[in-house]
């Protein structure tokens, strides 16, 4: 936003201030909505009706400020856009219309419940819409409710206890629930930056292979082991060995991160091209998520290049991680991802003849 306001500022002499306005509006339309509803809270204090008007204006801009903002770490929602009613009928309701999630709201709820209820049903109605379909009920609330605290955290952080309150612990709370687990394991991921850029990622690569297919109790059961697969990785400390592979029917990654500095120094990249291409290409491996220290982007950028004819580079991304060392030690560092997708996995290709995992290469 900083060189937004100096645009303004620099356009504004020109061209005229509602010119250099207008601009900054169509660069940012998610603030433009939540600035339009400061507007309507004001003249909420002259007439009621205006008190809608904020509620709907704040809500939009907030929720697609926040699906703009994760969506390009990860694009996991159907729709990054969303649009307020507000109805006089006793329940609410959400769906997808184009690109949009349509919202209808009670008129007679209070602001807090009316945002709420919008970011869990935005949350519900877009997030993971081709594979969640195919997940377990226990897995499908975990998500929704711990993508819609992400948002509230971010975006209307006083709403978050009433949310955790009528929501999240309820749900948790009943008897035999299963998504607590499920929901802890989630933070843990996050915690290290995993969450949105591999977690929900690979979710979404799983939604493409296999929507409108016939549903697989084996999907249930790779989306599980695959969770508990990050949350170790997301738990090791720096120089732990250990598998970093997930081989299924459906669900088919491996993690290697790039940034031993031995390796680099003697060696060069050459372990790195050889791992992927001996031990991931054969097992039919479709992503792999590369991973390294910030410095060393230029490293897996030449390991990407190496394999650019198996493999295609899908995103990019920088991230803020913290890394755990085994005497303790947490430091936050940055760190660089590349995400290669295999060329031609866009469909289910069934299951590799040999399901054997190796980690070497793959080991920091």
């Amino acid at each position: 936003m900083a060189d937004a306001v100096k645009y303004l500022l620099g356009f504004g002499a020109g061209a005229g201030l509602v010119g250099a306005i207008a601009v900054i509006i169509f660069l940012n339309p998610e603030k433009a909505q939540i600035w339009f509803s400061w507007l309507w809270k004001g003249l909420s204090k002259l007439y009621r009706g205006a008190e809608k008007q904020y509620i709907k204006y704040d809500l939009q801009g907030r929720i697609n400020d926040f699906g703009r903002q994760v969506g390009s770490e990860a694009p996991f929602l159907a729709a990054t856009q969303v649009r307020v009613e507000f109805t006089k009928e006793a329940e609410r309701e959400a769906f997808l219309k184009g690109d949009t999630v349509i919202l209808r709201l009670r008129r007679i709820d209070r602001e807090e419940q009316n945002f709420i209820h919008g970011a869990y049903m935005f949350v519900s109605t877009s997030l993971l819409f081709k594979a969640k379909r195919y997940l377990s009920p226990t897995q499908r609330t975990a998500l929704d409710l711990f993508v819609t605290a992400k948002l509230l955290g971010k975006e209307r952080p006083t709403a978050l206890g009433l949310f955790l309150d009528e929501y999240v612990h309820p749900e948790l709370g009943k008897a035999n629930a299963k998504e607590g687990p499920l929901f802890e394991q989630f933070e843990t991921i996050e915690s290290r930056g995993h969450f949105y850029s591999v977690v929900l990622q690979e979710f979404d690569f799983l939604g493409s292979k296999v929507f409108g297919k016939r549903k697989d109790d084996r999907i249930i059961t790779e989306v599980r082991t695959f969770i508990d697969l990050m949350e170790n990785f997301a738990l090791r400390k720096v120089g732990d060995e250990g598998d970093l592979n997930h081989v299924g029917a459906y669900c088919r990654m491996a993690l290697v991160i790039i940034g031993k500095r031995p390796i680099l120094s003697s060696a060069g990249i050459d372990p790195y091209v050889n791992y992927v291409r001996r031990q991931l290409v054969p097992q039919s491996i479709e992503t792999v998520y590369m991973l390294g220290a910030g410095d060393n982007s230029e490293s897996l950028d030449a390991v990407a290049a190496r394999v650019a004819d198996v493999f295609e580079v899908h995103r990019t991304r920088r991230c803020q991680t913290l890394l755990e060392f085994a005497d303790g030690r947490r430091v936050q560092a940055e760190q660089y991802l590349v995400v290669l997708r295999l060329k031609g996995s866009s469909s289910f290709q069934g299951a590799p003849s040999q399901p054997t995992v190796g980690a070497e290469g793959s080991k920091q």
